[in-house]
């Protein structure tokens, strides 16, 4: 149904609907505006508010990849984790405008993953498939 016809049948349902947001920090930039890919020394305030991170934040978080470890072998159970994994490819493909330089990060991406999964390979061949 429409967003509008929903409004206008049932309002209620708006009021009973729930969205459910989980985020999964993996790296944080400290006072001097230096970019740490590990977790934060203490966690987010109650109530702070997400937003996406900047074209130039996503940039800074490249080689050497110390995103993955923390994404792969730390997940959060309802979340999947290849599918974010392919998700964070993708992103950081488009911070670079898709161009030559967004491949390059991606081979540097696949290499590091490549020695994270080294003895699944067919798990690693599923998430680069999909992130380009």
């Amino acid at each position: 149904m429409a967003e509008e016809k929903l409004k206008r049948e049932m309002p209620q349902v708006r009021e009973l609907l729930r969205t459910t947001f989980r985020a999964q920090v993996l790296a944080y930039r400290d006072a001097d505006g230096h970019v740490h890919q590990t977790l934060p020394p203490y966690p987010a305030r109650i109530h702070t508010f997400v937003t996406v991170c900047s074209i130039e934040d996503q940039r800074m978080i490249g080689a050497p990849f110390d995103i993955f470890p923390t994404m792969i072998f730390n997940p959060d159970p309802s979340v999947p984790v290849d599918d974010l994994v392919v998700a964070v490819l993708r992103q950081r493909y488009r911070a670079f405008d898709g161009g030559p330089d967004g491949e390059a990060e991606l081979i540097n991406a696949g290499r590091a993953l490549s020695r994270l999964l080294n003895d699944d390979h067919e798990r690693l061949q599923s998430i680069l498939r999909r992130a380009i």
